[in-house]
């Protein structure tokens, strides 16, 4: 690994009617009319449902899961990825998300993807009950990446990808799930993009 460190926070703690019969040749005249008449309504409502498609963007997943939920979003094969640990309750995490969202936006025609790890069933509560909350929380925000709400144990988080314990914190994994570039505090979409044309964007 040739990681980069760089320092920068929240701390984690845990009906048909009946019809007069009519004539062959009107019968079938009408039948094509009407069919001649389906197909263009068909058509033109296929093409405004597909303009309607182009114009609203993709809703972002919000997945809930352990660390084999991360691992596998960061598993090699995947390109770029950055990766940023955040919560809710994290005042400079929330504080963070607009330089994010940009960065999706700017990076994500390249390939890159932007993914959140939220740490907030790290606070007692109930699980449901959260996973609600940032679900509105994200699309109230207009987040555009997706994001996993962890569900483990936060020492195993912290083990697995060698966290400090304080949030935000952020990193950029490579295409073959080496981490190449960490963070330790709020970042900006600049210091992010300046790392990842160190990274080979």
């Amino acid at each position: 690994m040739h990681d980069q460190v760089e320092e920068g926070q929240g701390e984690l703690s845990g009906a048909r009617p009946q019809h007069r019969r009519r004539p062959v040749a009107a019968t079938v005249a009408t039948a094509v009319a009407a069919t001649v008449a389906l197909a263009l309504v068909l058509a033109a409502g296929g093409a405004c449902n597909r303009r309607d498609e182009a114009a609203v963007p993709r809703a972002p997943a919000l997945v809930t899961g352990d660390v084999p939920a991360i691992r596998e979003r960061l598993a090699p094969g995947g390109g770029l990825r950055v990766v940023n640990f955040w919560a809710m309750w994290c005042q400079p995490c929330v504080a963070e998300l607009p330089e994010l969202i940009a960065l999706d936006a700017a990076v994500r025609p390249r390939g890159v993807r932007v993914i959140g790890v939220s740490l907030d069933l790290a606070v007692p509560g109930d699980r449901t009950a959260i996973e609600t909350r940032l679900r509105d929380f994200l699309r109230r925000r207009a987040v555009s990446y997706d994001n996993v709400l962890f569900s483990g144990t936060v020492s195993s988080l912290l083990d697995e990808f060698d966290l400090p314990g304080a949030i935000p914190y952020t990193m950029i994994v490579a295409d073959d799930g080496t981490v190449l570039w960490r963070h330790e505090g709020a970042t900006t979409r600049e210091r992010i993009e300046a790392a990842l044309a160190r990274a080979g964007d």
